[in-house]
């Protein structure tokens, strides 16, 4: 790697730092104008975008990854089951919720736990399932 793609890729990254920066800002001070909300959301997205592809070099030296590199593979598939199964596990709890939510909707709305419960378990389940997608798309992309 050169000197010259080492500091673009350094400048994608302070790039893409300020991008999701300004975006987030931009999404908190303007938060009742849904058009410039959107554009926030979309800079802070780009700006993630920006620091994923510009790969800049992490703190670990390239020894210390392969001298690790077994290890790192089997946590990595572990890591992968116990999301699979807090991914299955929080779809059920999900539809419990939901159950139960249709019956307090029958019952006149008494109670508020199961829409949070519901809540809870679908922001999980969206939290799992695009951890699990990014896996499936880096190794599609990757072969």
């Amino acid at each position: 790697m050169t000197q010259r793609s080492t500091k673009k890729r350094y400048w994608l990254y302070v790039l893409g730092i300020v991008t999701g920066l300004s975006g987030l800002v931009i999404t908190l001070v303007y938060f009742s104008d849904f058009l410039v909300r959107l554009f926030g959301i979309f800079m802070t997205l780009g700006g993630a975008y920006l620091v994923r592809i510009s790969r800049a070099p992490s703190l670990v030296r390239s020894s210390e990854t392969t001298a690790n590199s077994s290890y790192l593979v089997s946590v990595n598939r572990t890591r992968r089951r116990w999301v699979w199964f807090l991914g299955a596990i929080s779809l059920v709890a999900s539809g419990i919720s939901f159950a139960f939510m249709y019956k307090d909707a029958l019952d006149g709305y008494n109670h508020a736990w199961p829409l949070y419960a519901f809540a809870l378990s679908m922001a999980v389940f969206a939290l799992t399932s695009s951890y699990l997608v990014g896996i499936f798309v880096r190794n599609l992309f990757s072969r």
